[in-house]
């Protein structure tokens, strides 16, 4: 379900297991949470500037996106 008229609530919970929030195909990481920004130039620097293992941004016919990478090495994707 994709929600874009109001605010998204994304709860992480701590565990000590070996638990990752993304998935494979054909052995590529692939990511399994996107969020959306009217300002994603804006987004990603905001993430370089604290040290966010980010992507490039990529274009695709008016998509802007690009993936980055938690401490844990969760991929996720940030679009618009």
């Amino acid at each position: 379900m994709e929600d874009n008229e109001g605010p998204s609530l994304l709860i992480l919970v701590p565990t000590r297991d070996e638990t990752y929030a993304h998935f494979t195909i054909d052995q590529e990481q692939a990511f399994s949470i996107a969020f959306t920004s009217p300002d994603i130039p804006g987004f990603h620097q905001h993430l370089t500037n604290h040290q966010v293992k980010v992507d490039n941004i990529q274009h695709d016919e008016g998509h802007a996106y690009f993936h980055f990478h938690d401490p844990d090495g969760n991929k996720f994707q940030v679009h618009w």
